[in-house]
């Protein structure tokens, strides 16, 4: 029984940092529709919305159904969107790094950049608690609680 315990709080450390990564991957989506234009990227980075689209879609699947080897794609996912994002806005950082136009970064550029940051983190916090991932170390834990 305790077995059981242990597998249902390990799918749970890995579950939970799963949905924090989906809501973040869908925040960063509407954020960046509705304030990722600027005057040096007119237009939005339809690689950064596709990875975040794939991450959230990913993460949608592992909710539903848990699969080793998508474990680590909705990180994948949402990193490659993240520096997609960051690529695309190069002119306006480093317009503010020269201090051209302006000296300072938008609170919105900031805003994406910490959830986007927050978002792959948490996907990758997800993948690394998932026990499917870690099943040789997890089946040592079980022989060791029960030689003790």
């Amino acid at each position: 029984m305790e077995n059981l315990n242990f597998r249902r709080r390990a799918d749970v450390k890995g579950f939970v940092p799963l949905i924090f990564a989906c809501v973040l991957f869908l925040a960063e989506i509407f954020i960046y529709r509705a304030y990722g234009k600027n005057e040096f990227a007119p237009t939005l980075s339809g690689k950064a919305l596709g990875g975040w689209i794939a991450a959230v879609v990913i993460c949608g699947i592992l909710i539903i159904w848990k699969n080793k080897a998508l474990t680590y794609g909705a990180y994948l996912c949402g990193l490659y969107a993240w520096l997609e994002f960051l690529t695309s806005q190069i002119n306006y950082i480093a317009n503010v790094f020269v201090a051209i136009d302006g000296s300072r970064f938008s609170i919105s550029f900031i805003v994406l950049v910490l959830v986007g940051l927050a978002a792959w983190a948490m996907a990758l916090v997800s993948a690394m608690r998932n026990p499917s991932v870690f099943s040789k170390e997890i089946k040592k834990q079980e022989k060791g609680s029960e030689e003790a």
